[in-house]
């Protein structure tokens, strides 16, 4: 077993989990977060996770709304957890 710690999905965030002995980190996708941002530096975050031997325990999504006023899926929350999904699973990111 491999104790982590939550970081967020920037180089910083990850120097962060490191600094205070970790290389074992979970990633949350709060409200106002966009995992496109994620996205768009996966291959800079991969080479810095690869360089310090870090992986990625788990990704959560705590407090969208997952249906809009008319009680139907929303469709932007639909979209960031396809997004989380997809950066998680493609094997650029290091998972357990």
């Amino acid at each position: 077993m491999k104790l982590g710690i939550i970081a967020g999905w920037t180089i910083e965030g990850l120097q962060l989990a490191l600094d205070r002995g970790f290389n074992v980190v979970e990633w949350d996708y709060n409200i106002g977060n966009d995992p496109a941002d994620l996205d768009a530096k996966k291959e800079e975050i991969k080479a810095f996770m690869d360089k310090n031997n870090m992986s990625v325990s788990a990704i959560g999504r705590w407090g969208p709304d997952k249906y809009d006023a008319d009680w139907r899926l929303s469709m932007l929350n639909l979209k960031i957890r396809r997004l989380s999904l997809t950066s998680a699973s493609i094997s650029v990111l290091p998972c357990l």
